[in-house]
């Protein structure tokens, strides 16, 4: 895009692994055909102990992910009418592939991030809505230590 900022596509990380102490993103996964590859990409590319942090559309009382379009194949199934969030490069949007609830904290836990959410806002800093995901790479879980990662 323009000297040390670069698009990637998060479900194929052109990085070796172990590149970064931090990765960020924002509003993104709900618009990532297959999620699941996006984060064992981002918990690859991630120094032990190194930390991914994000939004998305989040619903905490929804146990499961809403899944919107089926993406397991070679071609989208859409499950839902389609949803499309604003997009500064398109005037069409970015087809919305899901929108998450608890299933996601279970899957990252699952790779081997210690998984909080932080909702509480911060008016007096001009933050009056929050909805962010801080996960912590847990490299021994990663290799099969066998307990449950702990919550930050």
């Amino acid at each position: 895009i323009e000297p040390k900022i670069r698009n990637v596509d998060l479900q194929r990380m052109p990085f070796a692994d172990a590149t970064f102490d931090v990765i960020v993103t924002s509003d993104v996964m709900e618009h990532v055909r297959r999620d699941g590859d996006a984060h064992r990409e981002i918990y690859r590319c991630l120094k032990s102990g190194g930390y991914y942090v994000f939004t998305v559309p989040y619903v905490p009382g929804w146990d499961r992910n809403q899944v919107r379009v089926d993406s397991s194949g070679p071609e989208d199934v859409f499950l839902m009418e389609q949803q499309y969030h604003g997009d500064p490069l398109s005037s069409e949007g970015i087809l919305v592939y899901r929108i998450y609830g608890q299933e996601l904290c279970r899957q990252l836990r699952a790779l081997g991030f210690a998984v909080t959410f932080d909702s509480m806002p911060d008016p007096v800093r001009g933050i009056l809505f929050k909805d962010l995901f801080v996960c912590r790479k847990q490299e021994s879980e990663r290799h099969g230590s066998g307990s449950k990662p702990p919550v930050l």
